[in-house]
């Protein structure tokens, strides 16, 4: 059995910049690393892979190796943000982040053990396409490998850009 200290200084969070395509994978936990490169996109669309990543260099799902959270994507564009805020409110297993994306809300619930991806494929995508259908949310984005927006950073899509900020956060 790997202690979970060596797991985490074995794996890398995924960061992106959209539409440049740019991508970085720094250690989990490097704080400073992750730091430096959402200082020098700042000006773009950030976005992160809440999998990590086995190796550098490969966003896709086959390197894909924990997953912490399971989430959804709720936009506004197809449901209106007093539904999606409704549907959140009365799903029985409260969100231990929620943030709110620019254009929408990525909820997410912390999970007390990771999740193997490779193990668990099937059941990954099973859980997040039925939370997805329960909320309302983008059914697309319900895959392991998805990237989702950076809080605290700015959503461009829209002119003036919008603040990515987090609403709620709670370690239930």
């Amino acid at each position: 059995h790997v202690s979970l200290a060596a797991d985490i200084a074995t794996t890398y969070l995924e960061l992106r910049t959209l539409p440049s395509g740019i991508q970085d994978f720094v250690p989990l936990g490097d704080t400073h690393a992750i730091g430096r490169f959402l200082a020098r996109y700042r000006d773009q669309n950030l976005y992160f892979g809440p999998a990590t990543r086995r190796t550098p260099g490969d966003g896709s799902l086959p390197n894909c190796a924990d997953l912490w959270v399971v989430w959804a994507d709720m936009d506004f564009k197809t449901l209106p943000e007093s539904q999606a805020r409704t549907r959140l409110a009365d799903f029985p297993l409260p969100a231990s982040i929620i943030i709110f994306s620019g254009g929408g809300l990525h909820p997410y619930w912390l999970l007390l053990t990771p999740i193997d991806v490779q193990r668990e494929t099937d059941r990954i995508y099973s859980v997040l396409r039925r939370l997805a259908r329960h909320l309302g949310a983008d059914l697309s984005a319900a895959e392991p490998a998805r990237i989702l927006r950076v809080p605290g950073s700015w959503n461009h899509k829209y002119d003036p850009p919008r603040r990515v900020t987090i609403e709620r956060l709670e370690r239930n």
